[in-house]
């Protein structure tokens, strides 16, 4: 059987959401490492799957309890504004 590709890089950030630890969840922590288990428990849970190690706290993670954070806002609606306002003033000089 071959090993699914992780999901996160090592060096990427990632927001931790926990089912079973909600007490640790966290915005944004960096992934410090990443191993593949063929069987580990969880909890009395077996886990197949990657488990990360983040610079958060000391604990291993399983795939599921990490979530991607969401892309730089550039394109939040104040920017897009902006972006508009400043493309009307290229093509009419005479909008201020």
């Amino acid at each position: 059987m071959t090993r699914p590709r992780p999901e996160f890089c090592i060096g990427e950030v990632v927001a931790i959401d926990s089912v079973l630890r909600p007490d640790l969840n966290c915005r944004a922590t960096e992934v410090l490492g990443c191993r593949y288990h063929d069987l580990v428990t969880v909890r009395n849970i077996p886990y197949t799957g990657w488990v990360y190690r983040v610079a958060a706290n000391p604990k291993r993670w399983c795939e599921p309890a990490l979530r991607k954070l969401p892309p730089v806002e550039e394109n939040s609606f104040d920017r897009l504004i902006d972006r508009l306002k400043d493309k009307r003033k290229d093509r009419d000089p005479e909008v201020a």
